[in-house]
């Protein structure tokens, strides 16, 4: 969810990367590295950053963003408007998730 929120708390995500150690040009530089921050924080405290490595597949995609998208505490707390559509883009980008290689 960290991607598709980039957009709107850009400037929240040039300050969380920074704070991680992010060196970039500029803050929009910054943000778009969060994700792949996170995504190797994940990897060293031993979490696989994606849905397959907990045995979600492509199949249950879309009864899980239905579910997810009727639970308004969640979406309506989302930095900006979420759907179905908008959680069902959200989970297959999960999927199969790889943090970038380091450096990238």
């Amino acid at each position: 969810m960290v991607q598709s929120n980039l957009g709107v708390r850009q400037g929240e995500a040039a300050e969380l990367a920074a704070a991680m150690g992010a060196t970039a040009a500029s803050s929009a530089e910054a943000a778009a590295a969060l994700p792949g921050m996170i995504g190797e924080l994940a990897l060293t405290v031993g979490i696989t950053p994606n849905l397959r490595s907990i045995g979600v597949d492509d199949a249950q995609l879309g009864d899980i963003a239905a579910a997810a998208a009727g639970i308004t505490r969640l979406t309506l707390n989302n930095p900006r408007p979420i759907d179905q559509d908008g959680l069902l883009a959200v989970l297959r980008d999960a999927l199969d998730y790889a943090p970038p290689a380091h450096g990238t």
